[in-house]
Parts: C-alpha cells; sequence; structure tokens
C-alpha cells in the first residue's frame, strides 16, 4: 500500500475517537481477560492492522513466553521501500554525535569531512517524520501483543532507526571490540520490536538471542554484572540456545528485554534496523 493510501486511511481524528470509544468500554467492563493461554488484556486492541500482516498472535505469545522472542511479524516490501526511502532522504548522526549529521549515501565523503570513522548512524527524534514509522507506534497487532504479554495496558515508548557499519580492525583490537550479551534488567518489563530494513545475514551484525534467558537467570556469580562474555553465556545457557537471527529486509521479530542479546560482532556489510519499545504504564 503506498503510503500516501496509508496517511487517508489512517485518520487521527478517527483513530481519537475509536481510542475514546474504548476508553469508555474499558471503564464499564473494568477490563478483559482472554480466554486463550490465560494471557491478561485490560483494553482489546483492533486486530485490524494497516501495517502487519498475516500474525498469529496466540502463536507469538507463546513463543515469547518460552523463549523470550518471537519471529513472525514482518512488514511488506512496499512499506519497506517506504522506510528505505525515508533513511535516504533523512539525515542521521554518527556515534551518537549530534555534531556529525550525514546523509547516508555520503558517508564516506562525511567521514573525510569530520575526521571521524562511522560506527553507527542514528536519526534520534526524527523518525516521527517518517509516517510508516510514526503508525507503528500505535499499531493495533503490535499493541495487542504487547498488552496480553505483558500483562498490562501497553505504552508506546519510543523508535530508533539506527545503520550499523562494520569498521576494519587490527587482529589484535577484534576481539575486545566484541559486543558483550546484556540485558535490560531483570525486572523491567520491556517488550522491542525489532524489523530488519536491510538484508542481514551473518556478515551484517545479526542480533543474537539467548532462548529462556528471560526465565533462567544467570548464576549468583554474574548476578550484579551488567555485561557478559560469549564464553560465559554459552557455558551457563548452553550453545544451542544462543540464535543470531538472520532474514530478509522486511523481517521483524518482538523480544522481552529481560533475554539476554547481542549484536554480532562487526563484518562486512550496513545494516539498517528500526526499533518499536513498548513498556506498562507507571
Amino acid at each position: 500500500m503506498a503510503i500516501s493510501k496509508l496517511s487517508k486511511i489512517l485518520n487521527p481524528d478517527t483513530l481519537e475517537t475509536e481510542q475514546r470509544a474504548a476508553r469508555i468500554l474499558k471503564s464499564k467492563s473494568g477490563g478483559i481477560k482472554s480466554s486463550s493461554a490465560n494471557y491478561f488484556n485490560v483494553q482489546e486492541p483492533s486486530n485490524n492492522s494497516f501495517i502487519i500482516r498475516s500474525v498469529d498472535i496466540p502463536e507469538i505469545l507463546d513463543s515469547l513466553k518460552k523463549d523470550g522472542f518471537s519471529l513472525g511479524i514482518n512488514l511488506p516490501p512496499e512499506l519497506i521501500s517506504e522506510i528505505w526511502t525515508f533513511a535516504n532522504r533523512t539525515l542521521c548522526y554518527g556515534n551518537n554525535d549530534p555534531s556529525l549529521g550525514f546523509y547516508y549515501s555520503e558517508k564516506e565523503q562525511a567521514q573525510t569531512k569530520y575526521g571521524s570513522i562511522f560506527k553507527i548512524g542514528d536519526y534520534y527524534k526524527k523518525t516521527s517524520l517518517c509516517p510508516v514509522i510514526k503508525q507503528l507506534g500505535s499499531d493495533p497487532i503490535l499493541l495487542k501483543i504487547a498488552t496480553q504479554y505483558l500483562e498490562s495496558e501497553a505504552v508506546h515508548q519510543g523508535n530508533q532507526l539506527r545503520w550499523n557499519f562494520p569498521v576494519e580492525l587490527p587482529i589484535y583490537e577484534r576481539g575486545q571490540s566484541t559486543q558483550m550479551f546484556h540485558r535490560e534488567g531483570n525486572k523491567r518489563r520491556v517488550l522491542k520490536f525489532l524489523f530488519y530494513i536491510t538484508d542481514v545475514d551473518l556478515c551484517s551484525n545479526p542480533h543474537v538471542c539467548v532462548r529462556e534467558s528471560h526465565v533462567r537467570k544467570e548464576p549468583m556469580p554474574l548476578y550484579r554484572r551488567r555485561e557478559y562474555s560469549y564464553q560465559e553465556i554459552t557455558e551457563y545457557y548452553g550453545y544451542n540456545n544462543i540464535v543470531p537471527i538472520c532474514g530478509r529486509a522486511g523481517l521483524g521479530f518482538v523480544e522481552d528485554m529481560r533475554c539476554f542479546h547481542k549484536k554480532a560482532s562487526p563484518g562486512s556489510k550496513d545494516r539498517l534496523t528500526l526499533q518499536i519499545k513498548f513498556g506498562v504504564k507507571d
């Protein structure tokens, strides 16, 4: 669906009216519990999504509960094209420095200009200027998954559109540059939906999850640390539970941020990823 048509369908006045009606229904009913797998639902969002297609919500919830992450939430090619176009026409900023603005197509020239090698390129709050990304923050399918899994009314907490670039390093520095496994706290209830805007293989920094690590806590000697090496994670959780996620542009997945995760070591291909974050009301 072209974005112009999408924008007409997703009229803000219509959405506000539907949200107001849902709040009234919620106050009358006192909340609803789903009969499927005993998942809790404060406000039953609609399944009618103009963005996400062909999603098996019960299967995704079961996988999330068991493994800590779930695939199968993909974006159609025409919307990936819209996000890609936005990324190429919008300034991003190198290495978390707002003074290092550049267009992706001019990355090499910008590195020469600034005398800096870019490891990442971030769009910060400019993501709200992309209609597709903005609408994903209130997408009924994503809201329903988040609400039922978090067992509370889910709220959109932000977006991130980011490039990860491979960087050539001397052999003796490569081991030091490997990203460590980490999690977003043991008690915080946060879900992140991630979408690959470029093809991602083992050479382009795939996201890596550790299966069941959201429920299997780390051993006491590691309990108070924030980061963990590949060897430590492998010894405790097992090699077979370390899952690199690769796929074509449009691949999407959701992750409980209590699950250990990391980006793989820098490879040889650029990677563009969109992240949509949901949490619970305080």
